[in-house]
């Protein structure tokens, strides 16, 4: 706890950008406290709410966590147990972790270091279940670090990464809290138990885009790291070959480097629609969104888990460089997470595939039915089906770079239309077709 505030009381964004870039469980403490602890404050939080809380999470006087995965449930919202009983005659609400299953599990900085948390819980009313909610927990003691009354919290014990982030649990037993303590802003509770909402359900998942666009920038810090210790490599020490390879990633790191800067400019316009979450501009565009961020976020991190591979190769043979063959070592080990951690890979480039052939599907209807609406956002290119499909080869000078980028990108537009327009051919049994074509499905994120 004390060494995140000490770092942040130079208020030095440079810096603490610096040390979360040579300490990736650093980098992870200070994600979950600003990206998913304040961000769900701050997207479901009242005014009044925010104003209690956001200056006090800012100076880093309260250092928060995200608990939404359940040991039973991963983070499948429907079937979390952990509940939050409405309590009329002390206008409280109850916290109870009913089941083993029910515990919250791998939650980051809850074995040591988070005074309190954003809690989801399925939220009882006289009995009746009116869904999901946010509830903002003191876990422990700000002054003496001890558990409050109720909680019980440990760390889940030695990783295959990032040891310096301590992942823990949580169970809780009739912690009582103000009813004010749940997250207002888009569903509500009076004092009588009168319920105002609920809220969509697609908002739930909404804290959890932005973690996964900011994995750009730590993907781009985890190969560039390793890059730089293949490139120091002294000649004698790497065939042709092996910087043959290297050269792909570097070109893929100044990729990445672009898109950060894009994704986040593109997220921040997003996040003004969000102002209004309940918006009908903002809920439209959250389905894409949502498909954006989950592609990106497997593409992303599979793509610089095979880069680590191939650069612990390429110096793997070096006695010269044995600790920096130990450095890239340890970032596999650290990056393995980010393939499973904020959603699996497959099950995200599944749900990005899914968006992406559902508007397939429109785009391709016959000319007979009812045309569809406009594409936006990252499928507006299927505005132009009929001409993505009629695509043919055209020649053009190996010097002339604009043609050539063009064609590439028609190419690739062509490529995955005619691969989804084969998938959706002879569908009868949905199930069966994910099934059968998993592997193609997945080259479409």
């Amino acid at each position: 706890m004390q060494h995140i505030r000490r770092a942040t009381e130079y208020k030095s964004q440079a810096l603490i950008r610096t040390m979360a870039e040579c300490c990736n469980s650093f980098n992870m403490r200070l994600g979950v406290h600003e990206i998913l602890f304040r961000t769900t404050i701050s997207v479901f939080g009242s005014e009044e709410q925010k104003e209690a809380y956001m200056q006090r999470i800012d100076a880093y006087d309260v250092v928060g966590s995200f608990a939404m995965t359940e040991l039973g449930h991963s983070s499948s919202l429907r079937d979390l147990e952990t509940t939050a009983t409405f309590d009329k005659i002390k206008d409280e609400f109850v916290l109870d972790s009913p089941t083993l299953t029910s515990t919250k599990w791998w939650i980051g900085m809850v074995g040591q270091t988070a005074t309190h948390t954003v809690i989801l819980a399925q939220t009882i009313v006289d009995g009746d279940n009116v869904g999901l909610n946010w509830f903002i927990l003191q876990l422990r003691d700000i002054e003496t670090g001890n558990l409050m009354p109720g909680v019980l919290c440990g760390d889940v014990g030695a990783k295959a990464g990032r040891d310096g982030l301590d992942n823990g649990w949580i169970q809780l037993s009739g912690v009582r809290i103000p009813r004010t303590a749940m997250l207002m802003k888009l569903c509500s509770i009076d004092r009588d138990g009168n319920v105002e909402g609920p809220m969509h359900p697609a908002l739930m998942y909404a804290t959890l885009i932005p973690e996964r666009f900011t994995l750009t920038f730590a993907s781009n810090v985890t190969v560039g790291k390793a890059l730089t210790i293949c490139l120091k490599s002294p000649d004698a020490t790497m065939s042709a070959t092996r910087k043959l390879q290297l050269a792909p990633i570097l070109a893929g790191l100044i990729v990445n480097q672009v898109a950060e800067k894009t994704i986040m400019k593109f997220w921040e316009r997003v996040q003004e629609l969000g102002e209004d979450p309940t918006s009908e501009a903002y809920l439209a565009l959250l389905p894409d969104v949502h498909s954006i961020s989950a592609g990106l976020k497997a593409t992303i991190t599979w793509w610089t888990a095979d880069v680590l591979f191939i650069c612990q190769q390429a110096v793997g043979l070096s006695a010269k460089l044995g600790a920096s063959f130990g450095s890239i070592g340890r970032a596999i080990q650290d990056w393995g997470v980010m393939t499973t951690g904020g959603g699996d890979n497959y099950t995200l480039a599944e749900q990005s595939a899914r968006y992406i052939m559902s508007n397939l599907k429109r785009a391709l209807k016959t000319e007979g039915a009812k045309k569809p609406k406009s594409f936006t956002g990252s499928v507006s290119y299927l505005n132009r089906v009929q001409n993505i499909l009629a695509f043919t080869a055209s020649p053009f000078r190996l010097m002339e770079m604009e043609k050539m980028f063009a064609w590439c990108i028609s190419l690739f537009e062509t490529l995955t239309l005619k691969l989804g327009q084969r998938l959706l051919s002879g569908i009868e049994d949905r199930k069966a077709f994910w099934n059968q074509n998993m592997v193609d499905l997945n080259l479409l994120r």
